[in-house]
């Protein structure tokens, strides 16, 4: 990918299922790989004022000439910061857009890049069973019995993120460092479970 795509007309969606394992990586929704598309937005506004909005489901990205931050990166591939205009300060684009994505890994998802927006949002046709984290950490709470119906434990279809520990059975999803490690096992080919389940966290308990 080079800088010469920013003069292509950027307008695209992509809905399907969410596959993520490493920055370095396919991101894939279905079989589509939607780093180049991200990139092409990237390629666009860099150097320009940018605001970015975060949730649980959700991450956007969008040019505003009133912005208090610039866009900056300096390769494609690389990580991504938001530079702030007005003083020392920054935000990891990079960062919050991975977390969004290993949030929603799994789920059905929509992914829309314009000459305005990157959004990266949950379906809310898929409906997905919903998760408390702990009260404490962030391992999130796995209901007795869904360790089977859900989880699949035992089975060739057995998710991922499963652990098992003093407090019975838990999901390491939304476990930042942990769940990061078990992905780069699935991408190297090192683990025996792996389907990515598509749990979302709805609070904590």
């Amino acid at each position: 990918m080079t800088e010469e795509r920013k003069n292509e007309p950027l307008d695209v969606i992509h809905i399907g299922r969410l596959e993520y394992l490493t920055w370095e990586s396919p991101w894939k929704i279905g079989a589509v790989d939607i780093r180049r598309d991200f990139w092409r937005a990237a390629i666009r506004w860099r150097g320009k004022p940018c605001v970015h909005e975060y949730g649980h489901a959700h991450y956007g990205l969008y040019p505003r000439n009133a912005a208090r931050w610039e866009l900056h990166w300096e390769t494609i591939g690389g990580g991504l910061i938001l530079r702030s205009r007005e003083s020392f300060g920054f935000v990891n684009v990079a960062a919050y857009f991975e977390d969004a994505m290993m949030r929603m890994n799994g789920r059905g998802v929509i992914f829309e890049a314009s000459e305005t927006s990157l959004l990266l949002r949950a379906d809310p046709a898929d409906e997905v069973p919903g998760r408390l984290y702990h009260k404490r950490g962030n391992e999130a709470v796995i209901p007795p019995g869904e360790e089977k119906t859900v989880c699949k434990v035992g089975g060739a279809d057995a998710c991922l993120f499963v652990a098992c520990g003093d407090d019975g059975f838990t999901c390491l999803k939304f476990e930042g460092p942990a769940a990061r490690s078990l992905l780069a096992r699935k991408a190297d080919g090192t683990i025996r479970a792996t389907r990515i389940g598509p749990c979302a966290i709805i609070g904590r308990s």
